[in-house]
Protein backbone atom coordinates (compact mmCIF):
# COMPACT_ATOMS: atom_id res chain seq x y z
CA UNK A 1 0.00 0.00 0.00
CA UNK A 2 1.22 3.52 -0.90
CA UNK A 3 2.01 6.00 1.87
CA UNK A 4 2.55 9.71 2.02
CA UNK A 5 5.82 10.22 3.16
CA UNK A 6 5.88 14.38 2.70
CA UNK A 7 3.12 16.48 1.69
CA UNK A 8 3.29 20.12 1.92
CA UNK A 9 0.48 20.66 -0.98
CA UNK A 10 -2.95 19.80 1.35
CA UNK A 11 -5.16 21.44 2.23
CA UNK A 12 -4.44 24.37 -0.08
CA UNK A 13 -2.44 24.19 -3.43
CA UNK A 14 0.92 26.08 -3.95
CA UNK A 15 0.54 29.43 -4.98
CA UNK A 16 0.49 29.75 -8.65
CA UNK A 17 2.60 33.08 -8.97
CA UNK A 18 5.47 32.98 -6.02
CA UNK A 19 8.01 30.63 -6.52
CA UNK A 20 12.07 29.95 -6.41
CA UNK A 21 13.99 30.51 -9.35
CA UNK A 22 15.56 26.94 -10.76
CA UNK A 23 17.72 27.90 -14.01
CA UNK A 24 20.08 26.24 -16.04
CA UNK A 25 23.72 27.15 -16.64
CA UNK A 26 22.77 28.67 -20.15
CA UNK A 27 19.49 29.99 -18.79
CA UNK A 28 18.63 33.88 -18.20
CA UNK A 29 19.15 33.15 -14.73
CA UNK A 30 22.20 31.27 -14.93
CA UNK A 31 22.85 28.16 -12.80
CA UNK A 32 20.42 28.31 -9.60
CA UNK A 33 19.56 24.43 -8.32
CA UNK A 34 16.80 23.89 -5.69
CA UNK A 35 17.12 21.75 -2.27
CA UNK A 36 14.51 21.20 0.03
CA UNK A 37 15.01 19.45 3.43
CA UNK A 38 12.07 17.08 4.57
CA UNK A 39 11.45 14.70 7.09
CA UNK A 40 9.79 10.97 6.16
CA UNK A 41 7.01 10.73 7.99
CA UNK A 42 6.66 8.22 10.65
CA UNK A 43 5.71 4.75 9.59
CA UNK A 44 5.84 5.83 5.85
CA UNK A 45 9.80 5.00 4.90
CA UNK A 46 9.80 2.61 2.01
CA UNK A 47 11.06 2.76 -1.72
CA UNK A 48 10.25 6.19 -3.42
CA UNK A 49 7.15 5.26 -5.63
CA UNK A 50 6.47 9.12 -7.02
CA UNK A 51 7.70 12.07 -6.49
CA UNK A 52 5.47 15.73 -7.45
CA UNK A 53 7.01 19.05 -7.30
CA UNK A 54 4.87 22.25 -8.49
CA UNK A 55 6.51 23.85 -11.04
CA UNK A 56 6.15 26.76 -13.52
CA UNK A 57 7.90 27.16 -16.98
CA UNK A 58 9.50 30.82 -17.49
CA UNK A 59 11.90 30.22 -20.63
CA UNK A 60 14.13 28.31 -22.51
CA UNK A 61 13.47 24.55 -23.63
CA UNK A 62 11.70 23.40 -20.56
CA UNK A 63 13.55 20.24 -18.93
CA UNK A 64 14.01 19.67 -15.73
CA UNK A 65 15.44 16.75 -13.19
CA UNK A 66 14.33 15.63 -9.85
CA UNK A 67 15.79 13.57 -7.25
CA UNK A 68 15.97 12.73 -3.55
CA UNK A 69 19.45 13.11 -1.82
CA UNK A 70 20.21 12.28 1.57
CA UNK A 71 21.05 15.13 3.97
CA UNK A 72 24.93 15.86 4.60
CA UNK A 73 25.21 18.66 7.43
CA UNK A 74 22.44 20.58 6.64
CA UNK A 75 23.08 20.80 2.37
CA UNK A 76 22.20 17.38 -0.31
CA UNK A 77 24.08 14.76 0.19
CA UNK A 78 24.52 11.60 -1.93
CA UNK A 79 21.65 10.51 -4.76
CA UNK A 80 19.40 8.25 -3.71
CA UNK A 81 17.95 5.85 -6.61
CA UNK A 82 17.87 7.79 -9.73
CA UNK A 83 18.10 11.47 -11.39
CA UNK A 84 14.23 11.55 -13.08
CA UNK A 85 13.46 14.00 -16.18
CA UNK A 86 10.37 15.47 -15.61
CA UNK A 87 7.49 16.42 -18.09
CA UNK A 88 7.53 19.72 -19.21
CA UNK A 89 6.41 21.72 -17.12
CA UNK A 90 3.23 24.83 -17.78
CA UNK A 91 3.99 28.45 -17.67
CA UNK A 92 4.31 30.10 -14.69
CA UNK A 93 1.00 31.86 -12.85
CA UNK A 94 -0.99 27.93 -14.19
CA UNK A 95 -3.35 27.34 -10.98
CA UNK A 96 -2.15 24.80 -8.91
CA UNK A 97 -2.47 21.93 -8.68
CA UNK A 98 -2.50 22.11 -12.71
CA UNK A 99 1.13 23.25 -12.01
CA UNK A 100 2.51 19.61 -10.12
CA UNK A 101 4.42 17.47 -12.00
CA UNK A 102 4.82 13.83 -10.88
CA UNK A 103 7.32 10.83 -11.93
CA UNK A 104 6.95 7.48 -10.82
CA UNK A 105 9.05 4.92 -9.46
CA UNK A 106 12.00 6.72 -9.14
CA UNK A 107 13.41 4.35 -7.44
CA UNK A 108 15.46 4.76 -3.92
CA UNK A 109 14.99 3.60 -0.15
CA UNK A 110 13.89 6.25 2.73
CA UNK A 111 13.65 6.24 6.55
CA UNK A 112 11.13 7.24 8.57
CA UNK A 113 12.16 10.06 10.60
CA UNK A 114 14.77 10.63 8.61
CA UNK A 115 15.82 14.21 6.69
CA UNK A 116 16.59 14.14 3.16
CA UNK A 117 16.65 16.83 0.11
CA UNK A 118 14.39 17.36 -2.94
CA UNK A 119 16.75 18.73 -5.43
CA UNK A 120 15.07 20.60 -8.65
CA UNK A 121 17.34 21.34 -11.52
CA UNK A 122 16.94 22.26 -14.76
CA UNK A 123 18.46 21.66 -18.06
CA UNK A 124 20.88 24.15 -19.44
CA UNK A 125 18.37 26.64 -20.84
CA UNK A 126 15.79 26.27 -18.73
CA UNK A 127 14.20 28.50 -16.00
CA UNK A 128 11.60 27.16 -14.22
CA UNK A 129 10.20 28.33 -10.74
CA UNK A 130 9.39 26.24 -7.80
CA UNK A 131 5.73 27.37 -7.11
CA UNK A 132 5.55 27.90 -2.85
CA UNK A 133 2.88 26.00 -0.82
CA UNK A 134 0.01 27.81 -0.14
CA UNK A 135 -0.01 26.37 3.60
CA UNK A 136 2.47 28.79 5.24
CA UNK A 137 4.80 25.68 5.62
CA UNK A 138 8.31 26.85 6.18
CA UNK A 139 11.35 24.68 6.19
CA UNK A 140 15.44 24.91 4.79
CA UNK A 141 15.70 25.97 0.94
CA UNK A 142 19.37 25.55 -0.18
CA UNK A 143 20.48 27.36 -3.60
CA UNK A 144 23.73 26.04 -5.45
CA UNK A 145 24.08 28.96 -7.99
CA UNK A 146 27.85 27.22 -8.84
CA UNK A 147 30.04 27.92 -5.87
CA UNK A 148 28.08 25.49 -3.77
CA UNK A 149 24.93 25.21 -1.22
CA UNK A 150 23.71 27.77 0.28
CA UNK A 151 21.14 27.55 3.42
CA UNK A 152 17.98 29.47 3.64
CA UNK A 153 16.52 28.45 6.85
CA UNK A 154 12.50 29.18 7.30
CA UNK A 155 11.43 30.26 3.91
CA UNK A 156 8.50 29.25 2.65
CA UNK A 157 8.77 25.81 0.82
CA UNK A 158 7.77 24.71 -2.65
CA UNK A 159 5.41 22.65 -2.90
CA UNK A 160 5.83 18.63 -3.22
CA UNK A 161 4.53 15.31 -1.80
CA UNK A 162 6.56 11.58 -1.30
CA UNK A 163 4.96 9.03 -2.07
CA UNK A 164 6.33 5.55 -0.80
CA UNK A 165 5.41 1.90 -1.19
CA UNK A 166 3.42 -0.26 -3.38
CA UNK A 167 1.82 0.85 -7.11
CA UNK A 168 -0.40 3.62 -7.16
CA UNK A 169 -3.95 3.27 -7.08
CA UNK A 170 -5.92 1.87 -10.24
CA UNK A 171 -8.42 4.59 -11.57
CA UNK A 172 -12.06 3.64 -11.42
CA UNK A 173 -12.66 2.83 -15.17
CA UNK A 174 -9.66 0.67 -15.27
CA UNK A 175 -11.61 -1.30 -12.07
CA UNK A 176 -14.60 -1.38 -13.68
CA UNK A 177 -12.87 -2.75 -17.20
CA UNK A 178 -11.58 -5.71 -14.52
CA UNK A 179 -15.01 -6.42 -13.47
CA UNK A 180 -16.96 -6.64 -16.17
CA UNK A 181 -14.29 -9.18 -17.60
CA UNK A 182 -14.22 -11.18 -14.44
CA UNK A 183 -18.45 -11.43 -14.79
CA UNK A 184 -17.73 -12.52 -18.63
CA UNK A 185 -15.39 -14.99 -17.46
CA UNK A 186 -17.47 -16.54 -14.99
CA UNK A 187 -20.51 -16.61 -17.32
CA UNK A 188 -18.26 -18.93 -19.56
CA UNK A 189 -17.46 -21.29 -17.17
CA UNK A 190 -20.83 -21.52 -15.61
CA UNK A 191 -22.04 -22.09 -19.15
CA UNK A 192 -19.64 -25.17 -19.89
CA UNK A 193 -20.37 -26.32 -16.37
CA UNK A 194 -24.59 -26.50 -16.67
CA UNK A 195 -23.85 -28.57 -20.44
Amino acid sequence: MAGIAYNNTLPNPSNCCSGWTIGGSGSLVGLVEDAQMFTVAAGQGGTVSEISVDLGWAAGDNGAFVGIYTNNAGAPGTLVGSLVALPPALTFGTPCPACELSVFGSGGTITAGQQYFVVVTADNSTWDAWNQNGNGILGQLDQNTGSGWNQFGGSLLGGMEIQTGGAPTPEPSSLLLLGTGLVGAFGVIRRKLNR
